[in-house]
C-alpha cells in the first residue's frame, strides 16, 4: 500500500512538472495562451449546452406526468445520506485538524488574505455584485420575496440555546452602525 501511495505522489509530481514546463513554453506564445483559455471556456459552454438540450428534450418529448416521473426517479437516484456523509466526514476531518493544529488553517487563510490586493478584490466584488444585481433586477420582484421570507424564517428559528438571539443582536447592532461586542 505504501508503494501505491508513493507511486501516486510521483505521478502527481510528474504531472505538476509537465504542467510547469508546458506553462513556461506557452508563456512565450500569447496566441497559444489565448487559444487555451478560449478552449477551456468553449468546453464549459459545451457542457452547459448539453445539459440545456437534455432538459429541453425532457420538457418537449415527455408528457408532464412522464417528465415528473423521470425527474422524480433521477432525484431518488441521488443518495442524500451519502452526500450528507461526505459533508460530515469532511467536517470531522477539518475539526480534528483544527483541534490538533488550530494555527494551520488560520495561517493559510491569513497568508491567502494578505496576498490578495484589497483594492483589486474590492473592485472585482463591487463590479460582480453590480452586474449581478442589474441582471437580476427584472426577476427580483418575483424572486426576492420568497427568498427574504425564507431567510427570515430561518433567522427566527431558535433551539433554546440563545445562540440565534445573540447572533441576531450582533447583526442588529452592526446594521445600526454601533460597535459590536466580541
Amino acid at each position: 500500500m505504501i508503494a501505491f501511495v508513493r507511486a501516486m505522489d510521483l505521478l502527481s509530481d510528474i504531472k505538476h512538472m509537465m504542467f510547469l514546463s508546458f506553462a513556461d513554453a506557452v508563456e512565450k506564445k500569447p496566441e497559444l495562451v489565448r487559444g487555451l483559455l478560449r478552449s477551456r471556456f468553449r468546453f464549459s459552454m459545451r457542457s452547459i449546452k448539453r445539459i440545456s438540450r437534455t432538459l429541453e428534450l425532457l420538457e418537449s418529448s415527455l408528457q408532464d406526468d412522464e417528465s415528473v416521473d423521470v425527474l422524480s426517479n433521477a432525484v431518488q437516484d441521488i443518495d442524500p445520506q451519502e452526500l450528507a456523509s461526505l459533508v460530515e466526514r469532511a467536517c470531522v476531518l477539518f475539526n480534528r485538524m483544527r483541534e490538533a493544529k488550530p494555527e494551520v488553517f488560520r495561517n493559510a487563510a491569513s497568508q491567502w488574505a494578505s496576498s490578495v490586493d484589497p483594492y483589486e478584490a474590492a473592485r472585482a466584488v463591487e463590479g460582480i455584485v453590480e452586474d449581478v444585481v442589474e441582471a437580476l433586477r427584472p426577476i427580483a420582484p418575483q424572486v426576492m420575496p420568497p427568498l427574504v421570507r425564507g431567510f427570515a424564517d430561518l433567522l427566527s428559528e431558535d433551539d433554546g440555546t440563545g445562540e440565534m438571539e445573540s447572533a441576531l443582536e450582533k447583526l442588529r447592532k452592526a446594521l445600526l452602525g454601533k460597535e459590536v461586542m466580541r
